[in-house]
């Protein structure tokens, strides 16, 4: 018997292998090859809404592997199969999302490699480095900031409305820091955002389609302005080191040291967002104003080719324009010359200003001003020789970056300045550019 029981199951084997499956001798089913994300998304028309299930988690599990067919499914006749393509899309770029998240938060030595698009942009804009990457994490722990910059990353378009709708946002978020006991004022908007929020809403205006929000009178009557705010925080607050640069900080009213590494990033951002704003008041913030492009220290690389656009943008008002030409001038940008020479008997203001140390007394900038003072500077000539008032340029530092070197506090004294100048410009030979 035993013997006749090894024969048969020799006997089966041999059939087996010719010709029947080991697994229906076990009563198994044959290996299914598992759907591709085109038959997936087919199913998301399926009359059972268990298939439907599946199929649109089934997608979402495929992630970026699914986006094609998905997208392909956006197109369909079913209003139920577009409907769930978008939100198994939407899914998708949330899990990819909290994944980048995830692993940029991790990565402490801030060396790490992301293919996220958030990310890709970024580093585009304001640069791959460790201090841009400190000021992404600043933006990344705003609220809904993340979020909102995924979803211009998949709908460009969406930055006409999104720019002036997070700005409000994040200005009503900050607006209860600005009130002490019994809801007096006790700080002004520009000291409340945090670096974060500040760059975030500054970093909204370089996407292609923001576009520059005119600014409106609160019934309290103070200016609502939140477009110049943020602008006001990267700027201001970081040049003088007391920005508060967490919202935490913020919301206790705590200011802490600034972080001058971060002039690089936040310059290339202003660079970019001025670019795409052209915003005139934003631009004359950013150039002029302490801790705007003016605090960059040494390196003009990345201001220059924005500067000379400027100047050569013949819509924008000539103030705006002329408080440009000092780094023009610096640089020995002889092109430009005969636009300041232009300017040299234009009366407009470029700005005003009160010197503490003369008893508040006002001093006064003129294009004129700002005109003479760029030529001479070409011409390396020192300023205080012909009656300019004496300011940073005596520091043996790079010429002053702003124009309030050049102001005078009336016009006898400023005539008499002029008319050394011009006499001395009229006599000397033409600059030469730098090399």
């Amino acid at each position: 018997m035993q013997f006749a029981t090894r024969l048969l199951l020799v006997a089966g084997l041999a059939v087996t292998g010719f010709g029947v499956p080991v697994t229906n001798l076990r009563g198994d089913t044959p290996d299914r090859k598992e759907p591709g994300a085109e038959e997936l998304v087919n199913r998301l028309n399926s009359s059972s809404y268990q298939e439907r299930e599946a199929a649109a988690k089934a997608l979402r599990a495929l992630g970026a592997k699914a986006v094609t067919a998905l997208d392909a499914g956006l197109k369909g006749t079913s209003l139920e199969g577009v409907h769930r393509c978008k939100r198994v899309l939407a899914e998708i770029r949330k899990d990819d999302l909290d994944r980048f998240l995830k692993a940029f938060a991790a990565d402490k030595d801030r060396k790490a490699k992301f293919d996220h698009p958030v990310w890709l942009r970024w580093a585009k804009v304001v640069g791959d480095d460790r201090y841009s990457r400190e000021l992404l994490t600043e933006v990344l722990t705003v609220s809904g900031a993340a979020e909102t910059l995924d979803q211009l990353e998949a709908d460009p378009k969406a930055a006409a409305a999104l720019y002036p709708a997070e700005l409000a946002r994040i200005r009503a978020i900050i607006t209860p820091r600005i009130t002490g006991q019994g809801g007096r004022l006790m700080r002004s908007f520009i000291s409340c955002y945090s670096i974060g929020e500040a760059a975030f809403g500054v970093y909204l205006g370089s996407y292609s389609g923001a576009t520059s929000i005119n600014s409106e009178v609160a019934a309290n009557g103070l200016p609502v302005d939140p477009e110049m705010e943020v602008f006001g925080s990267i700027c201001h607050l970081h040049y003088h080191k007391r920005g508060p640069w967490s919202a935490e900080a913020a919301d206790k009213g705590e200011y802490q040291a600034g972080n001058l590494t971060l002039d690089g990033p936040k310059n290339r951002l202003l660079v970019a967002t001025l670019v795409n704003l052209k915003n005139p008041r934003a631009i004359e913030q950013g150039l002029r104003w302490d801790g705007g492009l003016r605090s960059a220290k040494g390196d003009m690389s990345f201001c220059l080719p924005f500067i000379r656009m400027i100047c050569r943008e013949k819509s924008l008002p000539i103030h705006v324009r002329a408080a440009n030409w000092p780094y023009l001038a610096e640089a020995g940008e002889t092109d430009f010359l005969p636009d300041m020479v232009a300017g040299q008997t234009d009366k407009t203001r470029v700005q005003q200003f009160w010197r503490s140390d003369e008893g508040m007394r006002e001093y006064l900038v003129l294009v004129s001003d700002v005109s003479i003072a760029c030529q001479l500077i070409m011409h390396k000539q020192a300023l205080k020789d012909f009656g300019f008032i004496e300011k940073l340029n005596e520091t043996g530092q790079r010429v002053d970056r702003s124009c309030f070197a050049f102001g005078f506090p009336d016009d006898a004294t400023r005539k008499a300045a002029h008319e050394k100048a011009i006499a001395f410009l009229a006599k000397a030979p033409a600059p030469t550019a730098k090399k």
